[in-house]
Order: C-alpha cells, then sequence, then structure tokens
C-alpha cells in the first residue's frame, strides 16, 4: 500500500479520511525535570524559580564571583551566561537581548549553565578543543529548548478517525519550527499504520480461517 506523506503541517487537515489537530500543549512536560541533560543550569531570581538549581545571590558579590565558584566548588570546565527577558512573558538566552531590550530595563543576567570537566571527558572521551566546542553546541541547545518551554511553544497533536473517534496523537513537541519535521514524521507513521491491513484479515481473506483459530488448544 502507498504510504502518505505530508508536504505542510495545518491544523484540521485531512489526511487519508483522518483528521489531525494540531494545538498548543497546555500541559507540557519540563525538559529540565524530565529529559536527560548535559548542562546545569545555576540561576537566581527574585521572582521566579528557573533552572535546575537556586543560587543564594546573597553569598555572592557579581556573576563573576559565581563563575569562579563554579569553576572551583563543581569543577566547571564549560560555562555559558544565561539571561532572561520578562515582557509579556519569559524568554531565555545565552546572548542576552540588547537587540530588543538595549537599555536592560526588562532583561539581565540570571544565572549560568555549565558542564563539569568530569562529564565533558565522560561524554566525549576527552577534554579537548573539539570535546570543548561540541559540549558548548549543547549548552547552547539546551537554553534555546528550555526558553521554548518557557515561552509556551510546546505543540501537540490528535488524529481523528472518519467515524469521530481519536485514534492517535501525541506531545510534548517542544520549538514547533525546530520539531515540526519530527511531528510530521509521527503523523505519517501513525496514519500510515492505520492504512495498513490487519495481517489477521488478510490471512483469513486468503485462507478461510482466523490464524488464531485453535491457538489455545495446544498442550
Amino acid at each position: 500500500m502507498k504510504q502518505i506523506k505530508i508536504s505542510e503541517l495545518k491544523d484540521g487537515m485531512i489526511v487519508s479520511g483522518y483528521q489531525v489537530r494540531i494545538w498548543q500543549d497546555d500541559m507540557p512536560i519540563d525538559p529540565r525535570k524530565d529529559y536527560d541533560h548535559l548542562g546545569t543550569m545555576s540561576c537566581s531570581h527574585r521572582r521566579c524559580k528557573i533552572g535546575d538549581e537556586q543560587i543564594n545571590s546573597g553569598n555572592f558579590n557579581s556573576w563573576g564571583e559565581v563563575k569562579t565558584w563554579l569553576v572551583r566548588a563543581k569543577g566547571a570546565l564549560v560555562i555559558l551566561p544565561i539571561y532572561m527577558i520578562d515582557h509579556s512573558g519569559i524568554a531565555i538566552s545565552t546572548r542576552g537581548f540588547r537587540d530588543c531590550d538595549p537599555q536592560g530595563w526588562d532583561s539581565g543576567q540570571v544565572g549560568f549553565i555549565w558542564v563539569s570537566k568530569a562529564d565533558v571527558k565522560k561524554e566525549y572521551g576527552t577534554c579537548g578543543k573539539r570535546s570543548i566546542e561540541k559540549a558548548t553546541a549543547v549548552l547552547e541547545a539546551e537554553v534555546e529548548e528550555y526558553s521554548a518551554y518557557l515561552e509556551g511553544d510546546v505543540w501537540a497533536y490528535t488524529i481523528t478517525a472518519p467515524d469521530g473517534e481519536v485514534v492517535g496523537g501525541c506531545n510534548g513537541f517542544i520549538d514547533f519550527y525546530n520539531s515540526k519535521e519530527t511531528m510530521k514524521q509521527y503523523i505519517e507513521a501513525e496514519i500510515n499504520s492505520f492504512n495498513r491491513p490487519n495481517p489477521a484479515d488478510v490471512h483469513q481473506a486468503i485462507h478461510g480461517c482466523d490464524p488464531w483459530e485453535g491457538a489455545g488448544d495446544g498442550i
């Protein structure tokens, strides 16, 4: 049977008779709690808790002191700053928000994401330049993923059969722009599985009997 392919995701689209609804996940899983990650986010904010662990800002006079402490006390090898903007929603970045908040009225540093020398060596086998570059890219991706989660950019889909029964679906697609191809693959795989003939039905049509008939009459 010909496999269906979706050219473009659209909420409410009909694929082989099945309706696909795409919607914002209102109960998303927290990627920092439910997924494995290489880095640790150590943060401090007076109004909200973000990241993996909270820093007692009263113990430090500057973010420079915090960075030094992470190196000495935690063995941090790769350390990136985390900046947050809080304006009609929360977003974070390793590069700051000078482009949209040049005066820094709604943004500023809230912590670091870091990985220890031991964990870099465990993950990549060495702590050389190439390993550090790989670890840095992973930490940046983790911040982007967490930012999408904080912004509510998490999505789900359901598949409804022609008779109105919901027969498939999945949630937890973080960052729609970067996860839509994965969502398409999931939807295609599910609908293709629905359209695939049931092996038992094929057997019965060819041989005129249920393949499981009498299966319970053995030893």
